[in-house]
């Protein structure tokens, strides 16, 4: 059966339908208070475990009201390739004024808007690039001394912050196989000046996009889960450890209202389907172990505009076939 979030008004146009197999009851609504500027905005209420199926954008308090959406991308990597498909949804979305920020490493990573998106949808592909192109994208060189006040400045008047920085490429695997520039390390880094920039700002919501088998992700034991565990103690130490400082650096503030996004496998062959499962808990089942990188940024722009998750961290997946 289906379920609209407890206490949906017209501004919260996001459907959640609940999962009868995994899904406890949902909870009260709870009082949380956004501490931002927009405080007297409403946030969706979810139960711990959803079905999170986008129908039609979600609009922040009057339907007539232009929400300011702050998207920070890498310009390498699937973690940057989310941030341009958020960026790609806000462009789309009619009640949404996007600030747009390319952000690299230069030294290693180069400046401009990127690569295209890696994904096997061509077409796709194309809108995604031809809509960055078109549109007014600030370039911002994280290594460099003046990020910190670049970030600020872009943050400035905004009701939100999407960031999907850094990357989880292995640099040892880069050197093996010759690829340039891949990767400085900067999951970390970009997580710490993007929080002093919106202290400064005064912006205090932020949806930061991290990764599977960072923490308690909350997915079942599988083959899938050992392995990914195995690589990220091995070869991809340095990739664990500069994402869990990343989580680190974001959950350290007192004043920042964030959702920590831990996406399952952001893989090329992916279609978008629409939805996906959140899982808040062990108790919420499982998710397919792989996601198209523009479901998840339409979940973290949802986020954004009508949040659910309040100083927590979820997983976020598609959910297994039989409950699709």
């Amino acid at each position: 059966p289906r379920e609209f979030p407890v206490g949906a008004t017209k501004s919260n146009l996001v459907e959640s339908v609940r999962d009868p197999g995994h899904c406890p009851p949902a909870p009260p609504p709870d009082n949380h208070q956004i501490p931002s500027h927009h405080a007297s905005r409403p946030s969706r209420v979810e139960p711990p475990c959803f079905l999170h199926r986008h129908t039609q954008p979600p609009v922040l308090g009057d339907v007539n009201e232009m929400a300011r959406v702050a998207i920070l991308y890498a310009t390498c990597g699937g973690m940057g390739d989310v941030g341009k498909f958020v960026a790609l949804h806000a462009l789309n979305h009619p009640n949404v004024t996007p600030t747009i920020v390319a952000v690299s490493f230069a030294s290693t990573e180069g400046t401009g808007l990127g690569e295209p998106v890696d994904i096997t949808n061509a077409a796709l592909r194309e809108t995604v690039t031809a809509k960055l192109a078109a549109a007014d994208v600030i370039q911002v060189d994280i290594g460099a001394d003046g990020a910190e006040a670049a970030l600020a400045a872009a943050c400035a008047n905004t009701d939100a912050v999407v960031a999907c920085l850094g990357n989880r490429q292995e640099e040892n695997m880069g050197r093996l196989f010759g690829i340039p520039g891949y990767p400085t390390r900067w999951c970390e880094l970009g997580a710490r000046k993007t929080m002093a920039a919106m202290a400064t700002a005064g912006v205090s919501r932020l949806v930061q996009l991290s990764s599977f088998g960072i923490g308690d992700d909350y997915t079942p034991l599988s083959g899938l889960k050992v392995f990914w565990r195995l690589l990220l103690n091995t070869a991809g130490r340095s990739m664990r450890r500069d994402l869990i400082n990343m989580e680190a650096a974001v959950t350290a503030s007192d004043s920042i209202d964030y959702a920590l996004v831990r996406a399952l496998g952001l893989t090329p062959d992916r279609d978008p389907t629409g939805q996906v499962k959140v899982l808040r808990s062990s108790d919420d089942g499982n998710v397919d172990m792989s996601v198209a990188k523009s479901d998840i940024a339409q979940f973290m722009l949802d986020e954004a505009l009508a949040p659910t998750v309040h100083r927590a961290a979820v997983t976020v997946g598609h959910p297994p076939p039989e409950t699709q």
